[in-house]
C-alpha cells in the first residue's frame, strides 16, 4: 500500500513537472530549449487564450487591423453657403426654402447670440433680429464641401470615404508612422480641415462606424485599440447612431438610451422588435461584422461658381470673391500633382 502511494505520488510530481515544462515551451520560456530559439528581447510574447471552440489557441497582443479617422461637421449647412459672408454685424440663417411654413434649419454664432434657434420660423427669427440674413439651404454646395474636405483627406491616407450628409472617413493605420503617430495625425486632420474654413469633429476609432457615433458626440476621442472600443461607447447616446425616431423612441420608453444599454438587450429579441439591420449597425459598431466603405472616387474635372449677393463694380471686389475659387482650384491641383497653363475667368451680369 505505501509502496502504491509513493509510486502515485511520484507519478503526480512527474505530470506537474511536466505540465509546468509544457507551459514553458508553449510561452517560449523552455530553460532547457535552444536559446537560439528564444524570443529576442523586446518581442511580444504569445498569450494562451481560450479559442472559440473551447480549445487552447495562441493571440498575440490585440491590434486593429484598421484604423479609422471620422470627420464629422456639425456646420455644413451653414458654412456652405456662408460665402459671401453676409455685411459685417448681421446674423446669418439657413431655412427650408421649399417649405411652406420656412423654418429655421441652422444658424450661425450671431444669429445663437440673438436667441434664434434650428426649428423656429423664419418669420419668428425675423422678430428677434431684424436685419438677420436668410438664406435657403443649398443641398447641392454641401455635397461640394463635404468633396472639398474628402480631397484634402487624400493628402493623408488613399483610403477616403464620403458618410452623407455630413461625414468622411480615413482609414489612416498605414499613415500613422508618416505622420508621427495618432495624436499628431489627427491633430494635422484637424489643422487641414480649418484651413478649408470647416468646422469638424474628429474621433479615431478601430471600426468606421465607431469613429462616426464618437465623432457625432463632440468629443475629440482617439481609441486605437479594440479592446477600449466598447468603453468609450458605452455611454454615448442611441442617437448618435442614427436609427430611425421612431425605434429610438420605442427603445426610450423602455429606458434604453445608451448604446450599453442597447447591447445588453437580447439579440433575438432586438432584432425581431427593431429589425435586422438595427441589430447589424451594433455589430459592425463593435467589430463584430465586416463594415466595407465605397472608397470616394475624386472628380476628374474642376467646377466652381460663385454668385455674389450684390453688384461688383471694382476689380479689388472681384478678387475677394476669386480667392475661395482659385483656393479650391489650387488644392485640386496639388492633390492630383498637376497644373494648368492658362485660366479663363467668365463673368456674368444679371439681367
Amino acid at each position: 500500500m505505501a509502496r502504491r502511494e509513493r509510486a502515485a505520488s511520484d507519478r503526480r510530481a512527474w505530470v506537474a513537472r511536466g505540465g509546468a515544462r509544457a507551459a514553458q515551451r508553449l510561452r517560449g520560456l523552455d530553460p532547457a530549449a535552444d536559446p537560439s530559439a528564444r524570443p529576442a528581447a523586446g518581442a511580444v510574447l504569445a498569450a494562451l487564450q481560450p479559442a472559440a471552440q473551447g480549445e487552447l489557441g495562441f493571440a498575440t497582443a490585440p491590434e486593429a487591423a484598421e484604423l479609422w479617422i471620422a470627420l464629422h461637421l456639425p456646420a455644413l449647412v451653414v458654412e456652405a453657403v456662408a460665402s459671401p459672408p453676409p455685411p459685417s454685424g448681421r446674423a446669418l440663417v439657413v431655412f427650408d426654402g421649399e417649405a411652406a411654413l420656412p423654418r429655421v434649419l441652422a444658424v450661425d454664432a450671431a444669429a445663437r447670440d440673438c436667441g434664434i434657434a434650428p426649428g423656429l420660423s423664419l418669420t419668428a427669427a425675423l422678430a428677434l433680429s431684424p436685419t438677420l440674413e436668410a438664406r435657403p439651404r443649398d443641398p447641392r454646395r454641401e455635397r461640394a464641401w463635404l468633396a472639398r474636405v474628402a480631397d484634402a483627406a487624400f493628402g493623408f491616407t488613399p483610403r477616403v470615404s464620403l458618410e452623407p450628409p455630413d461625414g468622411v472617413l480615413l482609414e489612416v493605420r498605414g499613415s500613422l508612422g508618416l505622420f508621427g503617430g495618432a495624436s499628431a495625425l489627427c491633430a494635422a486632420v484637424l489643422q487641414a480641415c480649418q484651413g478649408l474654413g470647416v468646422t469638424a469633429q474628429l474621433a479615431l476609432a478601430p471600426t468606421p462606424l465607431g469613429a462616426l457615433v464618437l465623432a457625432r458626440t463632440g468629443r475629440t476621442l482617439a481609441v486605437t485599440g479594440p479592446e477600449r472600443l466598447a468603453g468609450a461607447l458605452a455611454p454615448v447616446p442611441l442617437a448618435a447612431l442614427r436609427e430611425a425616431e421612431a425605434a429610438l423612441a420605442r427603445l426610450a420608453a423602455m429606458g434604453v438610451r445608451t448604446l450599453a444599454e442597447a447591447q445588453r438587450l437580447p439579440r433575438a429579441g432586438f432584432a425581431r422588435r427593431f429589425g435586422r439591420a438595427a441589430l447589424d449597425d451594433l455589430d459592425r459598431l463593435a467589430g463584430r461584422r465586416p463594415d466595407p466603405r465605397r472608397p470616394y472616387q475624386p472628380l476628374a474635372v474642376f467646377h466652381g461658381r460663385c454668385t455674389p449677393s450684390f453688384e461688383l463694380e471694382h476689380h479689388e471686389a472681384i478678387l475677394h470673391h476669386l480667392a475661395p475659387l482659385l483656393a479650391d482650384l489650387e488644392r485640386f491641383l496639388r492633390a492630383r500633382q498637376s497644373a494648368v497653363p492658362r485660366l479663363r475667368l467668365l463673368l456674368r451680369h444679371r439681367p
